[in-house]
């Protein structure tokens, strides 16, 4: 009772079309749910710079939307992490209908320097993994670091967003994945230079099993 007096004195709004959310909505609206543009993205692809051998690739939703990059935004800059955790549970249901689906040993996000993640106050990145986590029930091990190396990808072209990252993340050294199966997790891919980088991390230390997977495909 007091939780919906108080949503009538500070409702909730769409993070999409501003509206007031009821009861069994959770930051987007059924209307805006239904409206988000599945990519339909599975599988190999050029978008990826000489991406080693791995088990899946998967990509929610199309990035050249208006209302996925509002999303995106708010999940990255306004401190809405739990947009995080709505749209990953939604990548994890597509993750159990892939056909290569297997089970997953660990769920690991794409890290950002430790400089970034103390002004934004967290890694988006483990949020979408924490929803994702909650439908296919793998843990989540934060098992990379990101270095000084690089900064933001934006606006770079494709060579140039390789350059920038290359060596820039590396595994913790108590991490053991040998023959272990690792799902990747990030926001958006858009030239793949970032998850290469960090699948050639964990390749280093041994016979790793890779599968990838993102909300939105650039």
């Amino acid at each position: 009772m007091w939780k919906d007096f108080l949503s009538l004195i500070y409702p909730k709004i769409c993070l999409g079309c501003e509206t007031i959310l009821v009861s069994n909505e959770n930051l987007i609206c059924l209307s805006c749910f239904a409206d988000l543009p599945k990519s339909n993205f599975y599988a190999q692809s050029s978008i990826l710079i000489g991406l080693e051998e791995y088990n899946f690739i998967i990509g929610l939703y199309k990035f050249n939307d208006d209302l996925i990059q509002q999303l995106i935004h708010a999940l990255k800059y306004n401190g809405k992490s739990s947009v995080g955790v709505v749209l990953g549970i939604e990548l994890g249901k597509l993750i159990l209908r892939n056909d290569k689906y297997e089970e997953i040993d660990l769920i690991v996000p794409v890290p950002i320097h430790r400089n970034k993640k103390r002004k934004r106050g967290y890694n988006q990145s483990y949020y979408i993994a924490k929803g994702v986590a909650k439908i296919i029930h793998a843990p989540i091990k934060e098992i990379l670091r990101k270095s000084e190396k690089g900064n933001s990808q934006t606006g770079k072209k494709k060579y140039e967003r390789w350059l920038n990252v290359k060596g820039s993340f590396s595994l913790k050294s108590n991490s053991k994945l040998q023959a272990k199966h690792v799902l990747i997790i990030d926001d958006v891919i858009t030239t793949g230079a970032t998850i290469e980088a960090c699948v050639k991390a964990i390749r280093k230390y041994g016979k790793v099993k890779i599968s990838i997977a993102v909300l939105a495909i650039a």
